[in-house]
């Protein structure tokens, strides 16, 4: 069956999300007051002794970035959706090659074949599970418990083919989390599925160091006491989006 367009069904809509709008926001409240001021004085304590032990702000971020490492079992879960079924071997040489270029070699990635292929594309918009109905795993594992589950590795991928056309092919992909965020996951995705359609590399992993002229500007003592002044702003809303998007995860419908 081929894909087709269901009534849209806003998650968050029904009678029972309503019912428990009170539960859900007695618990944001409950968590935030007792994770936002520990987040913030460790971010704070952070920024200070990075400044005081390292230096100025474009020597603490001279590529734009710091301490991010591929750690093994570390992970970025999200679910890919294909109307094709993916070859292992040009996946594989795709993948090894994008992954050397971030010091991850094939010891330390993980590319995995389900040997069940999903069931039909959702008759609406409200059926749509996060294992997107792999029928032996439903209940007993999610695309997000496959990132959690322990491997040993710095990169790791499930694949569930198709095997009738149009039907759907499902990939796990768990990135490294750790040493990118979601930009970065999702255009090492992009890369990857490009190389294995056989298109010319793009150089996904740069890392210029910071030019003189916005070191300058970096650099301004203004500048560093302003971030200081945003932070409690900013990690309130990070940390107040990430508690709402999780205590709501279950049924929404």
């Amino acid at each position: 069956m081929k894909h087709q367009v269901a009534p849209l069904r806003l998650p968050g809509s029904s009678a029972f999300a309503y019912a428990m709008l009170p539960l859900r926001l007695v618990v944001w409240t409950v968590l935030f007051a007792l994770l936002f001021p520990l987040l913030l004085l460790m971010g704070t304590l952070r920024a200070i002794y990075l400044r005081l032990r390292v230096g100025l702000p474009s020597q603490i971020l001279a590529k734009g970035t710091r301490g991010n490492t591929n750690d093994p079992d570390v992970h970025y879960p999200c679910i890919h959706l294909f109307t094709k079924p993916i070859n292992e071997p040009k996946m594989r040489a795709a993948l090894v090659s994008l992954c050397a270029e971030n010091n991850i070699q094939e010891k330390d990635l993980l590319l995995e074949f389900g040997d069940e292929a999903p069931l039909d594309w959702p008759s609406s918009a409200g059926n749509w599970p996060a294992d997107y109905r792999i029928k032996s795993l439903e209940g007993k594992l999610t695309q997000v418990g496959y990132g959690l589950q322990k491997s040993g590795k710095k990169f790791k991928m499930k694949i569930f083919n198709a095997v009738e056309a149009d039907m759907p092919t499902v990939v796990w992909f768990c990135g490294s989390a750790h040493g990118w965020d979601g930009s970065a996951n999702f255009n090492f995705a992009k890369e990857l599925y490009s190389r294995y359609a056989g298109n010319a590399p793009n150089a996904v992993f740069q890392a210029p160091n910071i030019s003189p002229a916005a070191a300058a500007k970096f650099d301004n003592s203004f500048n560093f006491l302003w971030f200081l002044t945003k932070m409690p702003y900013h990690v309130g809303q990070n940390i107040g989006g990430l508690l709402w998007t999780t205590i709501k995860v279950g049924r929404l419908h």
